[in-house]
């Protein structure tokens, strides 16, 4: 079982990928709640993963606040960031 959660037994990979699933072609730029609320996670476990992967390099926080693909996991998926 997976510590204090919302969904008991859900993983800590399973809720990192949550939150990185979120991002798509049409949200590419995403406010914390925004995450969360896609993620279905609460505004505080959202809160500490997404701080742990924008540390890995995988979110970067924009000057605006929004998190956006970081270059480690752009460079992973193969995505250049250049729109079709």
């Amino acid at each position: 079982m997976a510590g204090n959660a919302r969904d008991p037994g859900v993983s800590v990979a399973a809720r990192l990928l949550a939150l990185v699933g979120v991002f798509d072609e049409k949200a590419s730029a995403l406010t914390l709640t925004e995450l969360a609320d896609g993620a279905e996670l609460p505004i505080a476990t959202a809160h500490r993963l997404v701080l742990e992967l924008v540390e890995w390099g995988a979110l970067v926080r924009a000057e605006d606040g929004r998190y956006v693909v970081g270059r480690r996991l752009s460079k992973l998926c193969g995505c250049t960031g250049k729109r079709r």
